[in-house]
């Protein structure tokens, strides 16, 4: 669609400015009115000129808008580690340490959550609800 909209604003750019040079040139010609009726058409016709390239920028600008979300998940993806059932923050030799977070927020949402203990034997996620055993979610390894 954003070439659509291009060609359309470059289309009626032109037509505006022909109307325009028209307007110009025959000014003293026209009676008044009918030179109002060019100014108005004129306007309309900058006016859908304008509202083409604002969609053309607001969909060009979406890509970056997904790139500009994605970069904080891509930098943390480099410290953490995936270890049994959950996340933990790598540690300066690489391996997993500290309190697990949530496997499946971040595998779905790239998104850390903190998993809390439910029982001795079950740890659960406060955003998705997901439990886990205790023994492959461990706390401060």
């Amino acid at each position: 669609m954003g070439w659509d909209a291009i060609t359309n604003a470059r289309a009626t750019l032109s037509e505006a400015t022909s109307t325009h040079k028209l307007l110009l040139e025959g000014n003293d010609a026209l009676a008044q009115e009918k030179s109002r009726a060019i100014a108005l058409a004129v306007s309309k016709q900058l006016i859908h000129a304008q509202e083409a390239m604002l969609s053309v920028a607001q969909e060009r600008s979406e890509p970056f808008k997904e790139i500009e979300n994605l970069s904080p998940a891509l930098k943390l993806r480099t410290k953490i580690v995936k270890y049994l059932d959950a996340y933990y923050l790598a540690n300066e030799s690489g391996a997993g340490s500290g309190d697990p977070y949530c496997l499946l927020c971040w595998e779905r949402s790239q998104v850390l959550i903190h998993l809390n203990r439910k029982s001795p034997t079950e740890n659960c996620c406060p955003n998705c609800d997901r439990d886990y055993l205790a023994e492959t979610t461990g706390f401060g390894i």
